[in-house]
């Protein structure tokens, strides 16, 4: 398929998403399964689309499930690892993260390995908000806060490092869970 003929689609479809009538025909025609395979294209471009179109998409609970059910939450989780669409799939991950019902899914992923990494090695001082509000949904479950709280001491010091109030929000609901056990 000609890749521009996919940027101008998933462009277009983006711009029409915004609006509820339009979410509610691209989700009766199946959107997701559709988007699934761009998820993995060559071009970064059309990556980068696809994930600014399910921003918008993800913002129905209905979606949010589709998104989960159709697998793509693996793929979302390692797509954090390049830089080029962290901010993106971060945004996503975070808008499937407000459904409690879906937050157990992601210990099925490498979430949680990906984001210590990301934490452990950032030296730029001030985290991007969007990773950190992911990790404060992530740490009030209680499966999820134990995985992170392997790194209890790893994160508490990069919490005083970088000043971050965020990351003192995620430790607290970490040692929340630990103090209940």
């Amino acid at each position: 398929k000609s890749v521009e003929l996919l940027i101008l689609v998933v462009s277009f479809l983006k711009r029409l998403s915004i609006y509820r009538e339009n979410k509610d025909a691209l989700k009766e025609n199946k959107i997701i399964e559709n988007l699934r395979p761009l998820l993995g294209h060559k071009s970064g471009i059309i990556v980068c689309l696809v994930l600014r179109l399910l921003i918008n998409l993800a913002f129905d609970v209905e979606i949010r499930k589709d998104i989960v059910r159709l697998g793509l939450l693996p793929k979302l989780v390692n797509l954090i690892k390049e830089e080029g669409h962290r901010v993106f799939t971060l945004c996503v991950l975070y808008l499937i993260s407000v459904d409690d019902r879906l937050k157990p899914l992601f210990s099925y992923t490498d979430v949680v390995p990906i984001v210590i990494n990301i934490l452990q090695y950032n030296e730029e001082g001030q985290l991007d908000m969007e990773l950190m509000a992911l990790c404060v949904n992530l740490t009030t479950n209680a499966k999820l806060a134990k995985l992170f709280g392997a790194e209890t001491r790893l994160l508490l010091r990069q919490s005083l490092k970088n000043k971050d109030p965020l990351m003192l929000k995620m430790i607290r609901n970490i040692l929340v869970f630990d103090v209940q056990e």
